[in-house]
């Protein structure tokens, strides 16, 4: 069963953030206005907790879980670090702002720590699935949080256009993937040099483009020949 468990050790500061989350939540839904600071100690605790245990898994050798969606190496966990310092300073800066505006309340800090998570999980991706639930993650979390403040037009409005405007690059980094996974044949990372080296002949529909083609599809071909691995592609460019 340790061992089971030792499988998720690098996401253990992901896994505290989001249980902290939940906590902070349950607990200003049961608590009154009087006491609205629980939330925001919590959130520093959260923080601290965080930077805790990223420093105790701090390692030089790079570690990969949850079937290599996930990495944890020195610079994602410098990175972590440098995020909660950061979000830290947004917290106690942040806090006369909320309370001059009538904001000071849980759902900003379960937002704030949410965006949060979203960072650490884009930090630590080394598939394109993982890095796209991050950045939903955090992309939601700021929606939500440009729209705090219910009785405003200004804000309202501002956030319909993220809203349109995430959801907008959202489909086109989709479209993406879906462009590499066509090349490749893989969303991970750690895999494109070993595919682009071993693919003894390139199946894509721009390699093949004829002198018949359009212009569009001889110019996609030759962009693509350019920098394809197969050796079909390889051979090609020798010859020039």
């Amino acid at each position: 069963m340790s061992q089971a468990i030792m499988q998720f050790a690098p996401v253990f500061p992901e896994i505290f953030v989001l249980a902290m989350v939940s906590l902070i939540l349950v607990i200003d839904a049961a608590v009154d206005d009087s006491k609205r600071y629980l939330a925001y100690v919590l959130s520093l605790a959260t923080l601290a907790g965080a930077a805790v245990l990223t420093l105790h898994g701090f390692s030089s050798m790079p570690a990969l879980a949850l079937h290599g969606l996930f990495i944890d190496d020195p610079l994602s966990d410098v990175l972590k670090l440098f995020l909660y310092l950061t979000v830290a300073v947004v917290l106690v800066y942040s806090r006369d702002y909320l309370r001059l505006r009538g904001l000071y309340k849980g759902e900003f800090f379960a937002l704030t720590l949410f965006a949060l998570l979203g960072m650490m999980v884009m930090v630590s991706a080394s598939h394109f699935l993982t890095l796209y639930l991050g950045l939903e993650l955090l992309a939601l979390s700021l929606y939500a949080m440009v729209a705090l403040q219910r009785d405003s037009r200004v804000a309202t409005e501002a956030a319909m256009k993220y809203f349109v405007l995430g959801a907008l690059a959202s489909g086109m980094l989709l479209y993406g993937m879906s462009m590499v996974y066509g090349v490749t044949g893989s969303l991970g990372w750690a895999t494109w040099p070993l595919r682009f080296r071993m693919a003894p002949t390139c199946t894509f529909r721009w390699c093949s483009a004829s002198s018949s083609s359009s212009p569009a599809s001889r110019s996609n071909s030759a962009w693509y020949r350019s920098i394809c691995g197969c050796r079909t592609c390889m051979k090609a460019r020798r010859r020039r």
